[in-house]
């Protein structure tokens, strides 16, 4: 404080001169040491030094948890299938393909499905007889039914990823064909069934088939907007494409 005021003193000094300035310096510190003479000056404790910052290292990478994955190695298969998504039965080879009540195949078999029966898979997969176990639902003629399906062993799919759409198809009739087996076109209502590229309404179509015409079914069923599509060939093979069994109240496709 005293250098700051010597300083301040001196610069208004620096103007006008004076011829004493030793004299003044010394009644400056005179009037000051007699102001200091009834208040005493606080003690005034010197500033804390300055802490160095810790220094800055690199912050270790986050390491992920472990993520709820099944087992990468299962048997000899890759899984191919995943869970809220459809499937199918492989088409080959053509056998039937058992669901079950647990994963395994010693479980007791719950229900069984012909090659190219479409499913909607629940949850999965466990690793039981080193086989993928996946738990699906689906639609036939039955009614509906669950369990647990194999994806396949050695070097053999039983199954497969396919866009299925609900199962329980909401607003169409209950399905009366199965994979496998064969149909016809109804004869009430009399009229073709469009047959397309795609189960869509909207699809390419590919030709008809006209009323009292059989078929083979192939696959199937897939929902689109309230209808249930069957993959289906022509007994002359000169057609296969997809055709809607009916609508609501209404069967355009009937078992033969």
């Amino acid at each position: 404080m005293l250098i700051e005021r010597l300083t301040q003193t001196a610069e208004q000094w620096t103007d006008t001169p004076t011829p004493d300035v030793n004299a003044s310096v010394q009644a400056a510190l005179t009037g000051t040491a007699l102001a200091w003479t009834h208040t005493p000056s606080p003690t005034i404790p010197p500033p804390p030094s300055a802490t160095p910052f810790p220094t800055r290292t690199t912050a270790p990478s986050l390491t992920p948890l472990p993520s709820a994955t099944r087992v990468q190695n299962c048997g000899t298969l890759t899984s191919r299938m995943r869970v809220s998504t459809g499937g199918r039965t492989t088409l080959v080879p053509p056998d039937d393909t058992r669901i079950r009540q647990q994963p395994g195949i010693s479980a007791s078999v719950a229900h069984t499905i012909p090659a190219g029966q479409t499913f909607w898979v629940l949850s999965g997969p466990q690793c039981v007889d080193n086989i993928w176990w996946w738990q699906v639902e689906g639609y036939d003629t039955s009614g509906r039914w669950s369990g647990w399906i194999g994806e396949g062993q050695n070097s053999t799919y039983w199954i497969e990823p396919f866009e299925t759409g609900p199962v329980n198809c909401p607003g169409a009739p209950p399905p009366r064909l199965t994979p496998g087996g064969r149909g016809r076109v109804t004869l009430d209502p009399f009229l073709p069934n469009r047959v397309r590229s795609d189960p869509s309404r909207t699809a390419n179509q590919l030709g008809e088939i006209q009323p009292g015409e059989t078929f083979r079914v192939i696959s199937g069923p897939v929902c689109e907007q309230s209808w249930r599509w069957w993959l289906i060939q022509k007994e002359d093979n000169a057609l296969m494409g997809w055709t809607a069994e009916g609508e609501p109240g209404e069967y355009w496709l009937e078992p033969w």
